[in-house]
């Protein structure tokens, strides 16, 4: 057997070495800011939890989106900030959220409660992004954001003769959500930018009409692949009629 002389194995021990210590002093000082601030989950905030990840996109109320899920000295983690970290995230892992159990629901809570605490305590140390941070961050997202909208054509909209601008956006905005409701384009995500999108411009969904607007997409869509096309039609034929669309 041979040995690795020390000098050849020099550089990988102190690595590893430093990313021990690093880990036991991260893991070390995370472990009193908690204790010392007395972080804890509220009452029934695992079955608040699962509600909100059943329905993510439900209207709250002011005073109920300031109910806290999580308490600590100086703060607290609320509905409305866990609203905003579960939209952000895939429906699937909604679903196994809304399926968790509670212990699983309150150790999740407070993780996310511990990074708003461990910012808070940052913040009182003076400790923050650079200019230069902050502008590579914003940068990151406007260019997202900009790639979603030449993705749904928005940046080469072109009148057509006499029509006006604000009719042109009107009628690309409106061909590219039938395109989303037909299966011929995919639905483009924006991510955190959808819920600022949603606090400037006011929509709403209702819940009681979901289930309706699925099953009549779904019967477009079938009827639309039944249906052959202009191509397809034999010549001599009538091509069958698009079907009705739902506004």
């Amino acid at each position: 057997r041979e040995i690795p002389d020390f000098e050849e194995s020099r550089g990988d021990f102190r690595a590893r070495v430093q990313a021990r210590r690093v880990f036991v002093a991260e893991s070390t000082y995370v472990a009193q800011v908690q204790e010392s601030a007395s972080l804890r989950t509220a009452e029934g905030a695992a079955e608040v939890v699962r509600e909100l990840a059943r329905r993510p996109n439900q209207e709250i109320s002011g005073r109920a989106s300031r109910r806290a899920l999580a308490e600590y000295e100086g703060g607290e983690y609320t509905v409305e900030e866990f609203l905003r970290f579960l939209r952000a995230r895939a429906p699937s892992f909604r679903a196994q959220t809304a399926e968790a159990e509670d212990e699983q629901l309150e150790f999740m809570v407070r993780n996310l409660a511990r990074g708003e605490l461990l910012v808070t305590e940052a913040k009182k140390l003076g400790i923050g992004l650079s200019q230069e941070e902050e502008d590579s961050l914003m940068e990151q997202a406007r260019n997202r954001f900009v790639l979603s909208v030449a993705q749904l054509g928005f940046l080469t909209i072109s009148p057509q003769e006499g029509e006006a601008m604000g009719d042109a956006v009107d009628r690309t905005v409106t061909g590219a959500l039938e395109q989303i409701l037909q299966g011929s384009r995919d639905v483009v995500p924006l991510g955190l930018v959808s819920l600022d999108l949603r606090k400037k411009y006011s929509a709403d969904i209702h819940d009681h009409n979901l289930a309706r607007v699925v099953e009549r997409i779904e019967e477009l869509r079938a009827s639309d692949a039944a249906s052959p096309s202009e191509e397809e039609a034999t010549p001599g034929e009538a091509t069958p009629a698009p079907a009705d669309s739902a506004g």
